[in-house]
């Protein structure tokens, strides 16, 4: 976030902006591991039926950590 913030008797008080220097970006979601080659490393994906969180590491999906 980007903007401006004010010091005031209880504190900051921020006004943000949203960037417009970053991409969008959301979490995607597969059944099973993720394909190699999709994705880039630190992206994460979610399998919400075996309710596992893949992380990319150096271009390759994790087993996946169950939630």
């Amino acid at each position: 976030m980007a903007g401006t913030s004010t010091l005031t008797g209880s504190g900051w008080l921020a006004q943000g902006q949203p960037r417009s220097d970053e991409a969008s970006y959301g979490v995607p979601f597969f059944t099973g591991q993720p394909p190699q080659g999709v994705g880039q490393p630190g992206d994460l994906t979610i399998d919400k039926v075996a309710r596992k969180i893949y992380e990319n590491v150096a271009g390759t999906w994790s087993a996946g950590t169950s939630y």
